[in-house]
C-alpha cells in the first residue's frame, strides 16, 4: 500500500491485495470414469465404465481445492473539512477458484462445491462465482450549513443536519454455461458438461435471446 498526501485534507492510496485459499472443501463422485484428451477437451472414451461397477456412486468429501484473488485498489480520500468528507475507491480484481462452496449442492452432495470432473482439478479451474472484476465505491458525509446562524426554537430545529450517502457500482458475477449430459453418460455419474465454444467465436458478440 502506497499513500501520497496531496494537501492537509486530500490523500491518494494505491495498493495490491492478494489472497490464496488452500485446502478448500470439494465434493465429488470419484466413481466417475477417467476421461481422455481428444485434442479439444476431456471426453469419455467408448466403453468407459465406473471405477467400481459395484457402486453407482462414491461421494468423496475432501479439502483439496484452491482459490486465487488478485486486486489493484485505488482510493482518493478527502478528510473532514468545511463540513464535508468523502472517499472514492476503485478496485480492479480477478478471482479464480476450482470450486465454489454451495455452487451445485444437491440432496446427494449438500454443502461444498461439486467437482464436475474429480480426477483433474485444473479442468475445474476458472473464474469464481464471486468474481467481480471492477468495483467503484463512493461515500460521503456533509454537514448542511442551513440554519446555523438562526436562534431560538427555529434555529434548533433547522440547524445541525447532516446528509450521508454510499454508492457502489460493480460488474456482474461470472456465470457458467452448462450442457446437458446424454442418456449414455448418466449411468457413469457424469455431471453437466462445460461445452466448447465454436471455433472463431467472438464472446463480444453474444446473441441474447432469440
Amino acid at each position: 500500500n502506497i499513500q501520497q498526501q496531496l494537501s492537509q485534507v486530500d490523500l491518494v492510496e494505491v495498493g495490491f491485495v492478494g489472497s490464496r485459499g488452500i485446502n478448500l472443501l470439494s465434493v465429488s463422485d470419484i466413481n466417475m470414469p477417467r476421461a481422455v484428451w481428444d485434442g479439444i477437451s476431456l471426453a469419455m472414451p467408448d466403453g468407459a465404465t465406473l471405477q467400481n461397477p459395484a457402486w453407482s456412486s462414491i461421494v468423496y468429501y475432501a479439502n483439496d481445492t484452491s482459490s486465487f484473488y488478485n486486486g489493484l485498489l485505488t482510493t482518493y480520500k478527502r478528510r473532514f473539512s468545511a463540513g464535508f468528507q468523502g472517499q472514492v475507491s476503485f478496485t480492479w480484481a480477478k478471482n479464480i477458484s476450482e470450486t465454489d462452496a454451495g455452487q451445485t449442492a444437491s440432496a446427494v452432495t449438500p454443502g461444498g462445491g461439486r467437482m464436475k470432473y474429480p480426477h483433474d482439478h485444473f479442468a475445474q479451474r476458472g473464474l469464481s462465482g464471486y468474481d467481480f472484476r471492477r468495483i467503484l465505491t463512493f461515500n460521503y458525509s456533509y454537514d448542511i450549513p442551513f440554519g446555523k446562524n438562526m436562534g431560538g426554537v427555529l434555529g434548533k430545529v433547522l440547524s445541525d443536519w447532516q446528509t450521508t450517502g454510499v454508492l457502489t457500482i460493480r460488474d456482474g458475477q461470472a456465470q457458467s454455461v452448462l450442457a446437458a449430459v446424454s442418456a449414455a453418460l448418466t449411468p457413469l455419474a457424469v455431471t453437466p458438461r462445460s461445452p466448447n465454444a465454436t471455433a472463431g467465436f467472438d464472446p463480444d458478440k453474444v446473441v441474447l435471446g432469440g
